[in-house]
């Protein structure tokens, strides 16, 4: 399990995930998916921990994700997943293009991912299928 997880998310979140939970423990589930299919088809009752690996920020339909897993995991259970924050966002952008640029990218960006959207649920789905990392 450890090299899967090095490999999907690196260093850092393993040794989170290993201080956190038992990551080799029979009732953990880690999976990097963005589908609610994978959790669905899972049995019911048997995992304590869910652990998804894939960035929530890609999934669509994410209600309806969180209630997929909140019917798998017990009262008390935890799943924990990853998010790219606004900030977290903008730092990488700004990382990744030269000055100028990439504040020119960031509005955009911003303006698409988190404007766009509060324009109604056609928009949303055409922002999302558009501009998905």
């Amino acid at each position: 399990m450890k090299d899967l997880i090095l490999q999907e998310s690196g260093q850092e979140v393993y040794e989170f995930l290993n201080r956190h939970l038992s990551i080799d423990d029979p009732k953990t589930f880690v999976i990097s998916t963005t589908t609610r299919f994978n959790i669905n088809k899972q049995p019911d009752s048997t995992y304590k921990n869910i652990v998804n690996l894939h960035k929530i920020n890609d999934i669509r339909y994410v209600n309806k994700f969180f209630e997929s897993i909140n019917a798998k995991i017990p009262e008390n259970g935890l799943c924990l997943g990853f998010a790219e924050t606004k900030n977290m966002r903008k730092k990488r952008i700004r990382e990744k293009y030269p000055p100028v640029m990439n504040i020119s990218l960031y509005v955009v960006d911003f303006i698409v991912k988190r404007i766009f959207p509060k324009f109604g649920p056609y928009q949303k789905e055409s922002t999302f299928s558009l501009l998905r990392d």
